[in-house]
């Protein structure tokens, strides 16, 4: 106490902190507000599967800046394992993109758009996206959608759908490879080992021996439905693993335009080729695989259909005058992949 200054004792003082503390909201006596909280939680979730991109129609344009970082964010949503398809040429993307639910409307449109196809390819399985497309093409070539914002970043940008009017161009073309029980397969099954049975993609008007290779960037294939998961004989793809990298290797032996063959494993390659092996995956999954990857289709000895949906998707960053052939990028499979050596580096070192 000094002079002229107020007395101040220990009741007063615990007045003033008993009026303070009136005023402050009262503390939670239960667990109310973090159930609440609790419960806001799955509805973020539902919010962000929604946020997929939705089927119907084809985007006709998709780009964003390509980075390491995004690249990286997309491949882990669809399940994208660099490592396997820099080293082999392939890979299975785990993450399924489609519900069960648009499995089966996806299903059903494949097979409606195959039994009215009157293309000459393949038995009907080649559909170009043309004005007049109905709601199930429409529908099909809208499976791309999903996987989009991947293969932009991984390609730094894709040729859309639609995105110019050539009919026959890949990126308006799908391929609905539908494999019914008792589909024969390139061979018996015991010979699907065999390299020389499998080829490398050419247009229809180039499949003669010695005619200059026409190559997309890779194969995107969709799986409808099939039992190739679990078995090796239900019309499963067949690769010749690593052949992206040795044909390569043998395409820089020589220079300008690089011939197509159709046996083309061991007429690049000799005995030197390794052996088909089977592809598993599960319906709404998707196998990625380079262009040059030799692949062939097995025989299915199952009781059910193995639908797959085909997408060759071509890189947007193709200077003129390349976007049909490509050479270079034949010669040097991670070209139009720029980033994949470093995303392969990154997966590597997150594991451990």
């Amino acid at each position: 106490k000094t002079p002229n200054s107020p007395i101040c004792n220990f009741q007063t003082l615990r007045t003033a902190l008993a009026r303070a503390m009136k005023r402050l909201p009262p503390p939670p006596t239960s667990s109310s507000s973090t159930k609440k909280l609790l419960l806001k939680r799955p509805a973020a979730v539902a919010t962000s599967k929604r946020k997929l991109p939705k089927l119907g129609k084809p985007m006709r344009k998709f780009h964003r800046k390509m980075s390491l970082h995004a690249l990286d964010h997309e491949a882990a949503k669809v399940g994208f394992n660099a490592n396997e398809y820099l080293e082999n040429g392939f890979t299975v993307l785990k993450n399924q993109m489609c519900t069960e639910e648009e499995l089966a409307k996806l299903l059903d449109a494949a097979r409606r758009v195959r039994k009215g196809s009157t293309a000459s390819d393949g038995g009907g399985e080649f559909v170009s996206l043309r004005n007049e497309s109905n709601p199930d093409k429409l529908l099909l070539f809208s499976v791309i959608n999903r996987y989009a914002a991947f293969l932009d970043q991984l390609l730094n940008g894709i040729k859309m759908p639609f995105s110019d009017r050539s009919p026959y161009a890949h990126h308006n073309q799908i391929q609905i490879a539908l494999k019914e029980p008792g589909f024969e397969g390139y061979d018996a099954l015991e010979n699907m080992f065999d390299p020389s049975l499998g080829h490398i993609d050419q247009t229809a008007s180039r499949q003669k021996g010695g005619k200059p290779t026409a190559n997309y960037s890779l194969l995107l294939g969709v799986v409808l439905s099939g039992a190739t998961e679990k078995r090796k004989d239900a019309g499963n793809l067949h690769v010749i693993p690593k052949s992206h990298m040795k044909l390569a290797a043998a395409f820089n032996k020589f220079s300008g335009p690089i011939p197509w063959y159709p046996k083309i494993a061991p007429h690049y390659l000799g005995d030197g080729a390794p052996a088909m092996t089977a592809v598993r995956a599960k319906p709404g999954q998707a196998i990625l695989m380079h262009h040059q990857t030799v692949h062939g289709v097995g025989p299915n000895h199952t009781s059910t259909d193995r639908c797959h949906v085909y997408f060759r998707v071509t890189s947007s960053s193709r200077q003129p005058g390349k976007l049909v052939c490509f050479p270079e990028a034949m010669r040097d499979p991670t070209l139009e992949t720029s980033l994949l050596r470093q995303l392969a580096k990154h997966q590597k070192t997150k594991q451990l």
